[in-house]
């Protein structure tokens, strides 16, 4: 199966702090047509400056679908990379994984 990972880190207008809202969905093919499915409820959770975050979201067990998202932020002043890796699984297996990653202006 194909997946399809809509993700995006947006700046919060209070504390510092992103947003990083993802969303996956499952490409199939039925009757000659091309379906999504949703994986999993979408995940929303906010990180703060030079933090780490970690959210989960779906069915553990074999057979069943899971989505983890782990996000991190820069400290404030360094000019570097916040990211998001989005990692699918089916049971313990690794059926996809995601990055995002956003350039910060170091202010």
């Amino acid at each position: 199966a194909s997946y399809s990972t809509e993700a995006t880190i947006t700046p919060r207008k209070d504390e510092n702090r992103y947003e990083v809202f993802v969303r996956v969905t499952q490409l199939a093919k039925q009757r000659g047509r091309l379906t999504e499915k949703q994986v999993a409820i979408p995940i929303r959770a906010t990180v703060g400056l030079g933090e780490k975050a970690s959210a989960f979201a779906g069915q553990c067990g074999p057979g069943k679908e899971g989505v983890t998202v782990d996000m991190f932020c820069p400290k404030q002043g360094e000019s570097d990379f916040a990211s998001c890796t989005v990692t699918v699984k089916r049971g313990d297996k690794v059926v996809s994984t995601s990055n995002l990653r956003l350039k910060m202006d170091g202010n």
